[in-house]
């Protein structure tokens, strides 16, 4: 008999890759989101349901009867996070304690994996393990930590659940809204000859731990796969700047960002990280997972998209 997971935030792009993953692995997958939409190709079976909402979360659960649940819902937009911290807590807390709640009464045996933030940890320059401090600055970090520790109490209390330490991970189905989609769309729009203007950007020195998403969904179904439920840090072990970022997207189609951007004092950011790299030694070890593709991969593939969209 096939295993059947339950995948909360389907319509992201970790939601993307993950239900593609686990389908072509044999299972049957159930997705959810807060609108309706049409289930994607290939036999996902698509659910609405809000997170925030404890009874419309029990439900599911009970209707679904998953083998394995993966909540990857959440807030991430660190602005939105700051500007709404009523809303931050609902979905990347509360909505974890719901998930959590809603397997312990429905579905005990389920194997949970909750999506965790490498925004958790107190800023360090050194790489960051799992034994690391613990003291996030801004509203994302808090909030995710909330739900970190609700998944921990709940393995020690009985159910299979582990925390995926992600961090940063892209994709071309990142949103615009993130500052490397804002810079691998710029890099094809100013290839096409379609934009004058320059890109503005913040903070061009902050230091982040790209990896691509599509590797590291395999991670997080990697953590439902072993014996005993273990918190992962999921990351490349590489840092680069947001200067980085620019200088590969903008040279993978034969440009110098230097002309095609600028720097806006009114985009950095409070509580800003300055660097937030990760150690992923011990899931190396311990699970054989790193990360296959590599940050040029990853730019590239993302510019790449862009110019296709046109």
């Amino acid at each position: 008999m096939s295993k059947k997971a339950l995948i909360f935030g389907v319509g992201g792009q970790d939601g993307h890759y993950l239900s593609k993953l686990l389908l072509g692995k044999g299972c049957e997958v159930a997705g959810c989101g807060v609108r309706p939409a049409k289930a994607p190709d290939g036999g996902l079976e698509y659910h609405v349901c809000d997170i925030t909402d404890a009874a419309q979360v029990e439900s599911l659960v009970s209707k679904v009867a998953p083998d394995e649940a993966y909540n990857l819902a959440g807030i991430s937009s660190p602005s939105l996070n700051e500007r709404d911290l009523a809303l931050s807590y609902a979905v990347n807390a509360q909505g974890a304690k719901n998930v959590i709640a809603a397997l312990q009464k429905h579905a005990p045996s389920c194997r949970f994996f909750q999506s965790s933030t490498a925004y958790i940890f107190a800023p360090s320059s050194s790489p960051h393990g799992e034994k690391d401090l613990l003291g996030p600055t801004g509203a994302y970090g808090k909030s995710k930590l909330e739900a970190h520790l609700a998944t921990t109490n709940a393995r020690k209390s009985g159910l299979y659940a582990a925390n995926g330490i992600l961090f940063n991970h892209e994709s071309p189905l990142r949103p615009v809204g993130f500052v490397t989609r804002k810079i691998t769309a710029a890099a094809a729009e100013f290839r096409l000859g379609k934009r004058i203007a320059p890109l503005e950007l913040g903070n061009v020195n902050a230091v982040r731990d790209w990896g691509f998403a599509g590797d590291y969904v395999k991670a997080m179904w990697l953590m439902l796969q072993q014996n005993e439920p273990k918190d992962y840090v999921i990351a490349t072990g590489a840092g680069h700047t947001v200067l980085d970022f620019c200088n590969v997207a903008f040279s993978h189609v034969g440009l110098d960002y230097k002309a095609h951007t600028t720097i806006q004092q009114s985009l950095m950011r409070k509580n800003e990280v300055d660097v937030l790299v990760g150690d992923p030694s011990s899931i190396r070890r311990d699970l054989k997972w790193s990360a296959n593709t590599t940050f040029a991969e990853l730019v590239a593939m993302m510019v790449d998209a862009d110019l296709k969209e046109g």
